[in-house]
């Protein structure tokens, strides 16, 4: 991925965005992006019950939740490489993270390490009853694992929300091809939102800095 362009003057993104006068992406094309550019797959929304997706004060209530997922390793090497910098930036951090756990663990009794409790979940001869959820979450963490939730009304992708230590390489694909909501009084004030068409509004200058860099605009 190429660096973020912020040379170009932010009225000529506005000009540009009006020009394209792009319509919210639907959620087959969301989905076919991801698939093609990320080697996503979908996920069932019932893996994250117990109401994580029901109580995440990012997401807004009365709209469709639709999941795609990313697992592979290649895909997973290069979102490292984006989010870090380097592989061995990426590197010094898990060794920074397993001296910090290792740390928790002497000064509390009980704990247990994330990556043992993860394959301990997974070998466990009778899963409990939140076992996917768990470990789908701990993957996240490890960075085994990306998840994108998307917001989607009337067919068409209205919010999204990436979920795991890697998942900032997605996360900025989505503000440019998706963007964020209008502002709403009944949202909860953690939802991101952004004023469409308002120089003056960071996310939406976001949004057109990301969507020219994907080359949307």
């Amino acid at each position: 991925m190429t660096a973020r362009d912020t040379s170009v003057p932010t009225a000529e993104l506005v000009r540009r965005w009006e020009s394209a006068a792009r319509p919210a992406p639907t959620v087959a094309e969301v989905g076919s992006m991801l698939a093609e550019r990320y080697r996503a797959r979908p996920l069932a929304p019932e893996i994250l019950s117990g109401g994580h997706l029901q109580n995440d004060e990012e997401l807004r209530d009365g709209t469709q939740k639709v999941l795609w997922t990313i697992t592979d390793p290649v895909t997973l090497l290069h979102c490292a490489r984006h989010a870090f910098a380097s592989l061995d930036a990426y590197l010094r951090h898990l060794e920074s993270g397993r001296q910090e756990e290792d740390e928790a663990i002497q000064a509390e009794d009980g704990i247990e390490r994330a990556d043992v409790a993860y394959w301990t979940g997974l070998e466990s001869p009778i899963p409990e009853e939140d076992h996917p959820y768990g470990l789908v979450l701990t993957q996240h963490a490890l960075g085994q694992r990306v998840t994108v939730i998307l917001e989607v009304e009337d067919g068409a992708v209205t919010g999204f929300k990436v979920e795991g230590v890697l998942g900032r390489m997605v996360d900025e694909h989505l503000e440019g091809l998706v963007g964020f909501p209008e502002p709403d009084p009944t949202f909860h004030e953690a939802v991101p939102v952004m004023r469409r068409g308002d120089p003056g509004d960071e996310m939406f200058v976001r949004h057109l800095r990301q969507a020219a860099r994907f080359g949307l605009i």
